[in-house]
């Protein structure tokens, strides 16, 4: 199985970073740190069975009223 992750819609003003962890021992598989307010996109290679967190991290402080800072697409194949 392989994650697929998508981060979009971020405010201008926004950065947000897109991380896909192993739970078990908070290994990185995969990080998108693009600049800005730029969408993110990480895919993993094929995962062993087991639990991911999937962390969306800000890099800069949300711009004043957002309300809905992004939009997180997740898929897995």
């Amino acid at each position: 199985v392989r994650i697929i992750a998508d981060l979009d819609l971020i405010p201008p003003g926004n950065n947000y970073n897109l991380l896909i962890y192993r739970h078990s021992d908070s290994h990185l598989e995969r990080e998108g740190r693009n600049i800005g307010n730029q969408p993110e996109h990480v895919e993993t290679d094929p995962l062993q069975a087991g639990r991911y967190d999937i962390r969306v991290w800000p890099v800069t402080d949300q711009a004043p009223g957002s309300v809905q800072p992004y939009r997180l697409i997740v898929r897995w194949q």
